[in-house]
């Protein structure tokens, strides 16, 4: 790996780290800082087992306010041992972790993750979060199948 893409992974490496870190303090402004103005966040899995988006949030907008709903929802959001995957050129991130998440009424909520972020110009332009739907679809209530 040459000097310039170890410094590209490492960069991409940060900006992840950092959006883990403000979710766990629920700073939303510093959590979307590290966002794109473009950027999309999707929910590839879906509870119904369709092989269809569960959820796209699209713009800075619309991503500001889903991530701002996650926090009101949740009093704790920590993601446990994350284990995370830099692509050589630091434009794609992988994380690998199990959530550890305590919603406001004090229900846990404990998923299993896979993130895929992908980084353009220093900053998060797609956000791929993978985790079973099944175990979300029950804490909200939502129809499964």
């Amino acid at each position: 790996m040459s000097h310039e893409e170890q410094e590209k992974s490492n960069t991409a490496l940060d900006l992840v780290k950092a959006f883990f870190a403000a979710k766990e303090r629920h700073d939303l402004a510093a959590t979307m800082a590290l966002f794109s103005d473009d950027a999309v966040y999707i929910f590839p899995l879906a509870a119904s087992g369709k092989q269809e988006n569960w959820f796209t949030y699209k713009g800075k907008e619309a991503v500001t306010k889903y991530q701002g709903q996650v926090l009101e929802r949740f009093r704790q959001i920590k993601m446990l041992e994350p284990k995370y995957f830099v692509t050589t050129d630091g434009s794609n991130v992988f994380v690998e972790s199990r959530g550890d998440y305590i919603a406001q009424d004090g229900t846990a909520y404990n998923n299993v993750y896979i993130f895929k972020f992908v980084i353009r110009d220093d900053k998060i332009a797609e956000g791929y979060e993978y985790a079973n739907p099944v175990t979300y679809a029950k804490l909200a209530g939502l129809p499964i199948g």
